[in-house]
């Protein structure tokens, strides 16, 4: 918080409250809003810890450094619609339960991006990796997709029988 007690920014997120305020400009955080300023910044703060969890296991050294800025161009927008969708569904429901549509279409968008960087479809090829990336590292860009290139629907590469 700054001197007159408005939330700045997440001390460990790779997004902003400012950025998370801008998608959910019809809220106010204050000490006694719900959620409070403080809980806003300890979702951000969850949120962010969760994509770590989901890098690392991607075997990627975490935190993203910022010099990797394509890839915390990618994290940021990740982190930043995570918290958003939170607030917005804890500001909503005022502690009771619900939902609403607004923070649930901020979540679905969050989980694209979560689904796929976990699936591989997006690589963090600015970031730094830990030993051999489990799918490759493919181009310069931090939003190259995984397309692969063997088999096709009529011909697949890797076939399951149906027997259980």
């Amino acid at each position: 918080m700054n001197a007159t007690g408005t939330l700045v920014y997440c001390v460990d997120a790779y997004c902003t409250m400012s950025g998370i305020q801008r998608l959910v400009p019809h809220r106010t955080f204050s000490s006694t809003s719900k959620p409070t300023n403080v809980q806003a910044a300890q979702v951000a703060n969850e949120i962010f810890q969760q994509i770590n969890l989901l890098v690392r296991t991607l075997n990627y050294s975490v935190p993203v450094s910022s010099a990797a800025s394509q890839s915390i161009g990618y994290l940021k927008r990740m982190n930043t619609l995570g918290a958003a969708a939170a607030w917005e569904d804890a500001a909503y429901s005022g502690g009771n339960e619900g939902r609403s549509e607004y923070g649930t279409a901020m979540r679905e968008q969050f989980n694209v991006l979560w689904k796929d960087l976990r699936d591989g479809k997006i690589i963090l090829a600015d970031a730094s990796a830990l030993g051999d990336h489990p799918i490759g590292r493919q181009g310069t860009g931090a939003y190259v997709f995984y397309q692969p290139t063997a088999g096709t629907e009529e011909s697949p590469s890797f076939t399951r029988s149906m027997d259980f």
